[in-house]
């Protein structure tokens, strides 16, 4: 493996880099001043050495390398700055586009808004009213006009240590706000305006209403909801607790496994120009089309975004008859990811999704070649223990820091759940497919009914079993970041065989205890004189 064979990955490492440093910098608008000066002027000496590059190439190279890392500060602190917003301390009147159903809290509903034609910057808010029945007849993408004082996001009431205004300002959120029944009020006829994004949200609630009337109900449709069409606020906290202890999450959230199974429903159903090289294509673009048009329609998670842009690459490449490297297209899809959002890289959706799928192409084929059995059902069942194992290599470290937890039984989960979720989503896409012939809906919706059972109940049963869960306390961002560095170098020693790696990844761990036992003094000695 050389970094050379890999264009995207050798863009994506300085870019994420320039990203995540940017956080560490405060006031974002000298900073853009100062990082478009240094740009415009690494972008000179970049060019210059462009034409010394035969003698100079690895100038060239760390020039470059810079220019990149500094484009990704540069873009990261301009998004920032169109979120972070300084609002007046007066009574404002605003108004704005309700992007999502009302959210019912325990005092109050949440409502999402983006702001329309707003002075002060800023595009998303969160607007709390007190309960009244006229809140539920909202629907998105109706004008809402307020008055009142928007407040920054702020962790004065958090109890715990979690950064909610980070959180918040990720997720593109520039303000709070709480008012009262008398002030604010909808605009009539504002559904006019409705973004195609507004009516995604619009068709997603039909198909859920449409499920509930064809008899789903509970575990059920809060399972085939999430599978689905990406919406998971029908999960029971009882149901997510089975599904995180028995290290099943990852099967509810629409990911690869699903744009798999759901292309290749497709290209069974659409058999369409097989036969024919020339004119393979039109089958790639048709499928791509819809895959994207589902993709948009559950709100573009990264898990999804991941998986199609991948899929997209790889299809263009058979359709033109030429190869591309899986692991290029996951740069090149963690690339253009980031360039739409510099944020996403905090995400932990994100983050799972990108460590395991790069896990599972460095690791999966080293873990296969251990063992090679001729039986049909002991081959698959490797090839999912060989796929787990490499998925879990990649994750397990960003599990255990944001979670607290580690599943001891996720190989025996997967084995189970994996085929019962492929079957749940075929099951599923054939009861939308006949949902117009009744009967044999309603036999389907019963098949449908036993396998969420079946697989729930099994999962429960894992979930129970004694020490299905470990709790990993107290596991610091710097011995997340040496465990990965740690699996790097054992990853170029086994395929280099070189034993320079080994003396790194030894460097590494020393460097790691040596770190945390001195961390570890100094908090015992804080708490002995504190």
């Amino acid at each position: 493996m050389k970094l050379t064979d890999y264009p995207s990955l050798r863009i994506l490492i300085p870019f994420a880099g320039g990203v995540l440093l940017s956080s560490t910098i405060g006031d974002t608008q000298i900073s853009l001043s100062l990082l478009s000066q240094v740009l415009a002027l690494l972008l000179i000496v970049t060019v210059l050495l462009l034409f010394t590059c035969k003698k100079l190439p690895r100038l060239y190279g760390l020039s470059l390398w810079i220019s990149i890392f500094v484009v990704g500060v540069l873009l990261s602190c301009y998004n920032n700055s169109k979120v972070k917003v300084i609002w007046p301390a007066e009574r404002s009147l605003y108004s704005g586009m309700l992007t999502d159903y009302p959210v019912e809290k325990e005092k109050s509903y949440r409502l999402d808004l983006e702001l329309i034609d707003s002075l002060y910057g800023g595009r998303n808010i969160i607007l709390y009213v007190p309960k009244d029945s006229a809140v539920l007849e909202l629907s998105p993408g109706e004008l809402i006009v307020f008055r009142g004082v928007v407040k920054e996001p702020s962790n004065e009431s958090m109890e715990n240590d979690f950064d909610y205004a980070s959180y918040l300002y990720r997720k593109g959120v520039s303000g709070t706000l709480w008012v009262n029944s008398s002030s604010w009020k909808v605009l009539p006829d504002s559904f006019a305006l409705s973004p195609l994004k507004i009516k995604a949200v619009k068709y997603r609630k039909r198909i859920l209403d449409m499920y509930r009337e064809w008899g789903l109900e509970g575990d059920v449709l809060a399972v085939v909801a999430a599978v689905t069409v990406g919406y998971k606020d029908e999960l029971t906290d009882e149901l997510r607790t089975v599904y995180s202890t028995s290290g099943a999450s990852h099967v509810l959230a629409v990911s690869g496994l699903h744009v798999g199974i759901l292309f290749s429903i497709l290209s069974f159903l659409f058999p369409l120009f097989t036969g024919r090289r020339d004119l393979r294509w039109v089958k790639e673009i048709i499928l791509m089309a819809i895959m994207w048009s589902y993709a948009f329609f559950i709100g573009l998670p990264y898990s999804i975004t991941r998986s199609l842009i991948m899929f997209s690459i790889l299809a263009l490449c058979r359709s033109i008859g030429r190869e591309n490297s899986s692991l290029n297209a996951l740069a090149f899809a963690a690339l253009v990811i980031l360039v739409a959002d510099t944020n996403a890289i905090y995400d932990i959706g994100f983050q799972l999704s990108f460590s395991a799928v790069l896990a599972i192409l460095l690791f999966e084929p080293r873990i296969s070649e251990l063992f090679s059995p001729e039986n049909v059902v002991i081959k698959y069942i490797w090839g999912i223990i060989s796929v787990s194992l490499a998925a879990q290599i990649g994750t397990a470290p960003l599990i255990m820091y944001n979670f607290s937890n580690f599943s001891t039984y996720f190989l025996i989960t997967n084995i189970v759940a994996i085929p019962l979720i492929f079957l749940v989503v075929f099951v599923a896409v054939l009861m939308v497919l006949f949902s117009f012939i009744e009967p044999l809906r309603d036999l389907i919706i019963r098949l449908l009914d036993c396998l969420v059972n079946m697989m729930n109940s099994l999962l429960s049963q894992i979930a129970n079993l004694p020490f299905s869960s470990l709790t990993i306390e107290n596991l610091s961002s710097l011995s997340v970041c040496c465990i990965y560095i740690s699996m790097i170098m054992c990853y170029l020693y086994l395929t280099r065989k070189q034993t320079s790696y080994l003396v790194r990844l030894l460097f590494v761990v020393a460097c790691w205890s040596i770190t945390e036992l001195c961390i570890q003094l100094n908090g015992a000695s804080l708490c002995i004189f504190g």
